[in-house]
């Protein structure tokens, strides 16, 4: 299991990544939290890394994964 803060992001508060599972986790600022299922960690990476991490989650995971 993995656990990422964005602390710098108005809309992504973190994110938990269940590696054995290849599931992302994804809590907002909203409080509200999303379970999107088949993530590598490649896209777990890039998400970190990515230069807006609200972007990154509308452009690659939000409509790329399936909702669980």
């Amino acid at each position: 299991m993995f656990n990422y803060e964005f602390f710098n992001s108005s809309t992504i508060s973190s994110i938990m990544y269940v590696e054995s599972e290849l599931e992302l986790y994804v809590t907002f600022t909203s409080g509200r939290l999303y379970c999107y299922s088949d993530v590598g960690f490649d896209t777990v990476e890039e998400f970190i890394a990515a230069e807006c991490a609200g972007r990154y989650f509308v452009s690659n995971i939000k409509n790329e994964f399936e909702l669980v």
